[in-house]
């Protein structure tokens, strides 16, 4: 009850015994005063309002609290989840590798332990295939480490899809033929949207699992356009079929069905799942046991642009480099010897360093340094090669090799104008580089 701004007499008041007004009289000025019934009511009223007021915060903090605890327990569950994956994934990657490398092992044993020279070859070839199994493998797993943390660059283009199946064509067509396969690829003039490399890459699993899995029949390989401006390229088998249930599994890592001549690692569609996502195209799969699946990919298409030059021939790959004088500097002494052994082989005089001095005191007898990118006490071959190009009166040719696969070696390979290649050396690669050098 407030009280009057203008004091009046008390005797002009009437109060109960508790004290409290219950009346007036004659009252002055403008006080306001009510009877004891209408004030406690008065009273009641603002305590409730009190009360609702202060529960409506109360009840927001409340289902804030709830739903961010269920936001947490989501994202608990979810990392329960990530960490239970990816204990499973470096368990598989981990069996997988020690597979060829344990087959290597027994074969190079078994051509030590051959004193007569007999099947020799044969053994070595075993560890020439595990090795290349188990870099295989290597490349995969950097393959989907790359896509998953988002540093894979693209480049997307209008492109011919006649220029890709073109290719495809030219890959599998013998492979086929071989196991009894009939292949088939539509002729097409459709264009579209993507990156050439990753596109293909993608289509050159489907068309692996294909033959992998088709023991009798055809593979087709075609384009069917859809609503719009999009288009789906399917690549079709009479294999045996994927059963629904299994649809989603066998794009996760290391999912295998059936048995297949020569089966992979089980990492190619999670391969291809990534690339699609990256490029914002879209995987689909139908399939009918016992009768064959298609794998399809849906992308956007685009309108026809200039035919591109045609790619020129491959030179010769047993072209004879005798004579040419080869600087190969390398840190590890393994990877120095096999270089060296491999560049004799072909013909080559080879001047081998290990660090900056040696790689100095030789450069001006050579005509090509093939120059490892990490060198001892964090040096980089980068640095080297300006080094004996600023003590030369032309620039040395350089091939800079690299097991670093961030992107740092491409950006100074393409800083000094020269190529690069990646670890582990792959000799048609480099043998056929040195010949586009046309240095002999």
């Amino acid at each position: 009850i407030r009280r009057s701004q203008r004091p009046i007499a008390r005797s002009a008041r009437g109060y109960a015994p508790d004290g409290t007004i219950c009346g007036t009289r004659g009252c002055q000025g403008t006080g306001l005063y009510r009877q004891r019934d209408r004030g406690q009511r008065g009273v009641d009223g603002v305590r409730r309002a009190r009360r609702a007021a202060a529960g409506v915060p109360r009840d927001r903090l409340e289902r804030r609290v709830a739903q961010r605890t269920r936001e947490l327990q989501a994202a608990q569950a979810e990392a329960e989840r990530a960490n239970l994956s990816k204990t499973r994934f470096l368990a598989a990657a981990s069996h997988d590798l020690m597979q060829p490398l344990n087959a290597a092992r027994l074969f190079a044993t078994a051509a030590s332990t051959r004193g007569d020279g007999a099947n020799v070859g044969e053994l070595v070839t075993g560890i020439e295939q595990s090795l290349e199994s188990m870099e295989a493998l290597l490349g995969s797993l950097l393959d989907i480490s790359k896509l998953d943390a988002g540093v894979l660059d693209t480049h997307p283009e209008n492109l011919p899809l006649a220029d890709v199946f073109n290719a495809l064509a030219t890959e599998f067509s013998l492979q086929m033929q071989r196991k009894g396969i009939e292949l088939r690829v539509q002729p097409t003039r459709i264009w579209v949207r993507s990156d050439p490399a990753l596109l293909k890459r993608v289509l050159q699993n489907f068309m692996s699992n294909a033959m992998r899995y088709t023991r009798a029949g055809r593979v087709v390989l075609g384009v069917r356009r859809l609503g719009g401006d999009e288009v789906r390229i399917e690549v079709l088998d009479t294999g045996p079929g994927i059963d629904s249930k299994d649809h989603e599994r066998i794009f996760g890592e290391f999912q295998r069905l059936g048995r297949a001549e020569n089966h992979g690692f089980g990492l190619g569609l999670a391969i291809c799942q990534r690339i699609a996502r990256l490029l914002e195209h879209r995987l689909s799969l139908r399939s009918v046991p016992g009768r064959g699946s298609a794998f399809c990919i849906s992308l956007t298409r685009a309108q026809p642009g200039q035919p591109r030059a045609p790619a020129a021939a491959k030179l010769a790959g047993r072209r004879n480099f005798s004579g040419l004088r080869v600087l190969v500097v390398e840190n590890d002494p393994g990877v120095l010897k096999a270089t060296e052994a491999l560049l004799s082989q072909w013909g080559c005089e080879v001047l081998i360093a290990s660090d900056v001095s040696q790689a100095l005191a030789q450069a001006q007898r050579a005509q090509l340094v093939i120059m490892d990118f990490h060198l001892d006490d964090d040096l980089l071959g980068s640095t080297v090669i300006r080094r004996i190009n600023a003590e030369r009166m032309a620039p040395l040719p350089a091939i800079l090799v690299t097991a670093d696969h961030s992107g740092d070696a491409d950006a100074a390979a393409a800083e000094l104008g020269c190529p690069a290649l990646k670890k582990p050396l792959k000799p048609a690669a480099l043998r056929a580089l040195i010949s586009r050098l046309r240095l002999v």
